[in-house]
């Protein structure tokens, strides 16, 4: 795990201390479509399937953050193309100006 801390507490952390993400590529093989373009919530950790990392940290799912602490400002995004292969499923971030 990241930083050798117990992801499930450090996701919770970081939902909790303003970092705003939105899960941008699945894992077919571990988590469902349904999880794509979601945001980094705690909805969303409470939803996912047992056995997932809540921070993805077997590859489960990436995630796209666009507002926090550390930013001077926040990214504006919508989600855009939805692109598939066999395994994975990703949705592009398309930044609004």
């Amino acid at each position: 795990p990241i930083w050798g801390l117990e992801t499930p507490a450090l996701a919770r952390d970081m939902i909790a201390a303003g970092i705003k993400a939105r899960i941008v590529s699945v894992d077919l093989e571990q988590i469902g479509e349904e999880f794509l373009g979601r945001e980094f919530d705690g909805a969303l950790l409470d939803s996912l399937p047992e056995g997932c990392d809540p921070c993805g940290e077997n590859g489960e799912f990436h995630s796209f953050a666009y507002d926090g602490p550390a930013f001077a400002q926040p990214i504006f995004i919508t989600m855009g193309e939805v692109r598939r292969d066999p395994r994975f499923v990703h949705i592009e971030p398309r930044f609004v100006a």
